[in-house]
């Protein structure tokens, strides 16, 4: 593969991307696999991960950490250095970092595939924000999102939540599937979105 029809031109290309919300255990999970079709395609091999946390130190941290490169031949580099970490910014309430790391040995042609969790502090529960339209095209993409059956606590209001709204703007042929909602709500409690 040397191009992808639907973005002539295009620098790199998304094979894969999943992102995994699994509210019991408190995590987010990134999985990326994409294709360097050009040399400004390269650039995808600078990984940013952001993160931070509030004045009273919940937030989120990153960990699980894994990459490589694979070319064109076979060849897999393994990523096997330590992400660089950096504060972004930091205000009187908050502050948001950010880890680094680059993949090894990229060229023209090569496979870049990584993976990462996000993990929020134990008492927090949020729900997910997905942009399936990137910077980049996305081929095949996997969504999903497991909401806890736990009764949740909005906590400015201190009033229990008893549904789940959500809004989304597709393309045409995909759609959200919905599974049998979790006790105590009305709507899905598992929401499942693939896109090709």
């Amino acid at each position: 593969m040397t191009s992808q029809p639907q973005v002539p031109g295009a620098a790199a290309v998304y094979l894969d991307r999943e992102e995994t919300i699994l509210d019991d255990d408190h995590t987010y999970s990134i999985y990326v696999r994409l294709k360097v079709l050009t040399e400004k395609g390269k650039d995808y091999a600078n990984v940013s991960m952001q993160y931070g946390n509030d004045s009273s130190g919940i937030g989120f941290t990153v960990d699980d950490i894994a990459g490589r490169t694979i070319h064109s031949d076979g060849t897999v580099i393994p990523f096997t250095g330590k992400p660089y970490q950096r504060l972004i910014e930091k205000t009187h309430d908050a502050k948001v970092m950010e880890k680094v790391f680059t993949l090894p040995d990229v060229e023209v042609g090569s496979i870049l595939e990584y993976r990462y969790t996000l993990r929020l502090d134990d008492e927090w529960f949020w729900t997910p924000t997905w942009y399936v339209q990137q910077d980049l095209y996305m081929r095949k993409g996997h969504f999903l999102w497991k909401a806890t059956d736990k009764p949740l606590e909005d906590a400015a209001t201190q009033q229990e939540w008893k549904g789940i709204a959500w809004t989304s703007v597709l393309p045409e042929g995909v759609a959200v599937k919905r599974s049998a909602p979790p006790k105590g709500f009305f709507a899905s409690g598992e929401i499942l979105l693939n896109y090709w």
